[in-house]
């Protein structure tokens, strides 16, 4: 099976063009649009979701063919830590970044797709899930919380600034 590309296409430009793309794709598109928002008069966003990899290529003829549009998409796949943000007009790359370590990823997810986390690490900055720690916790031996990313274990909630330990962890009733 493979892995899902979570997508964020956002289009920046010509009034007139804008609805020209829409009327030409409308009916292309929604068949696997997730999600359409007209933010503005000059502005539409697209969620969706493609196999393995963000459609870069569609983009960049998109792009030849509406030159007064700026594409930006910003993507992640699920699985994986692997997203970015990948950004043309008029058949030009104004931005290609690519996002693999686990501490700016779980950043970008936080700032491009919403995604929210209870806890962080003070020593290298990641943010970090309950499942996080559960995924190495031993349940015998809740006595270590130890971040993901650079096995610190200098964590704490961000709703309440508190240290966490795997005693606190336990005591939230959420893990075994």
């Amino acid at each position: 099976m493979a892995n899902m590309c979570n997508n964020i296409l956002t289009l920046l430009g010509d009034k007139e063009e804008l609805e020209r793309f829409n009327e030409e794709y409308k009916n292309i598109i929604t068949s696997f649009i997730n999600n359409e928002e007209k933010i503005g008069e000059e502005e539409y966003k697209y969620e969706f979701i493609t196999n393995w990899n963000p459609p870069k290529e569609l983009v960049r003829k998109l792009t030849k063919k509406y030159p007064n549009i700026e594409f930006s998409l910003n993507y992640y796949v699920d699985n994986e830590i692997k997203g970015g943000e990948f950004a043309m007009i008029n058949g030009e790359l104004i931005c290609n970044v690519e996002i693999d370590t686990y501490k700016e990823f779980r950043e970008f997810l936080i700032v491009y797709f919403g995604f929210s986390y209870d806890f962080k690490c003070r020593e290298c900055g990641t943010y970090l899930e309950l499942e996080d720690f559960e995924s190495y916790m031993n349940p015998e031996e809740y006595s270590r919380a130890k971040c993901v990313s650079c096995l610190s274990e200098d964590i704490y909630e961000l709703s309440s600034g508190k240290n966490v330990d795997g005693a606190y962890l336990k005591s939230l009733g959420r893990l075994l």
